[in-house]
């Protein structure tokens, strides 16, 4: 009985187009062990199904129409990626990051705001950044001399702190590293894959600095 009772749930489970015309169970009889026998649905039936399916999809249409207008969501781009290196791409934008020394910071017994920030004294480095598209962020680590009367020992002058990187000397940003390793072990992208992928975009990463870059940070921050 078994046996034939799966065939029934195989005929049931069948469509023929609409979804009105999809057998049920209450449809089918098994006879004997090689006969299946449907039982005949009026078209009255059939279109009185179909419009309470019609009537149940539009309510839930409509009840996901009012989710969405209660849940938008604002557009924003992503954090950037860092990096310096030798290299630079040419093309890629320039977008300044100035480095401020910390408010409320002492630094060598004298507070931040009490350090004159002098001009045309900058110490520029650069990151490769990621956001929505490629961009080489400057970074900008502004100098600072002592005010008038500072004690004995204290530097004529001092440069702001270089940002944290996750790699040290690195030319790739952390977001970079991030893209990298999701898209290779969440979206299955081959390395090879991603490397061209930036390469339409002016980044000449190569097969080593990946793997190398990875090493690294397995072995630095892992």
């Amino acid at each position: 009985m078994s046996n034939e009772r799966g065939k029934a749930n195989k005929f049931a489970s069948m469509l023929f187009g609409l979804k009105s015309e999809k057998l049920k169970l209450s449809d089918i009889k098994v006879e004997d062990r090689n006969a299946i026998v449907v039982e005949e649905i009026s078209e009255s039936e059939i279109t009185n199904a179909g419009e309470d399916e019609s009537a149940g999809e539009k309510e839930k249409k409509t009840e996901a129409e009012k989710d969405n207008d209660t849940e938008k969501r604002k557009s924003g781009g992503q954090d950037g990626h860092k990096g310096n290196g030798r290299k630079i791409p040419k093309g890629l934008q320039i977008v300044d990051r100035i480095i401020r020394l910390p408010e409320g910071e002492v630094i060598h017994g004298i507070p931040a705001e009490n350090w004159t920030e002098q001009n045309g004294m900058d110490e520029v480095s650069y990151t490769i950044r990621k956001k929505v598209e490629w961009y080489v962020e400057r970074t900008i680590r502004r100098k600072y001399t002592p005010p008038a009367n500072y004690a004995p020992g204290v530097p004529k002058i001092i440069t702001a702190p270089m940002p944290a990187k996750l790699i040290q000397q690195g030319k790739y940003g952390l977001e970079v590293w991030i893209d990298i390793l999701i898209d290779k072990y969440q979206q299955h992208i081959p390395i090879q894959r991603q490397i061209f992928d930036m390469q339409q975009h002016e980044v000449n990463m190569i097969p080593g600095t990946v793997f190398g870059g990875l090493k690294t940070i397995f072995g630095t921050s892992l």
